[in-house]
């Protein structure tokens, strides 16, 4: 699941970088982010977490639930 914080009115939130940006700087645990934006990042993470998602150590923004592997696949009908 791909995901961000937004405020009340709609908004997202700065986080430490774009949706879909591929650099260390995306990491969960990436140094030199801005502290506001470290922050938000790791309030959607502890969220997450809360509720048995597992954040992707490469991207702030993906978390995978904990037991997804031993889910079984539904087919579209």
């Amino acid at each position: 699941m791909d995901v961000t914080l937004i405020n009340q009115q709609g908004n997202p939130l700065q986080m430490p970088t774009d949706y879909d940006y591929f650099s260390k700087s995306a990491h969960v645990d990436a140094d030199g982010v801005l502290a506001d934006r470290a922050a938000n990042a790791q309030k959607l993470r502890k969220s997450k977490e809360r509720r048995g998602f597992r954040s992707f150590a490469t991207e702030w923004w993906h978390f995978d639930w904990h037991n997804w592997k031993y889910l079984p696949v539904i087919a579209p009908s």
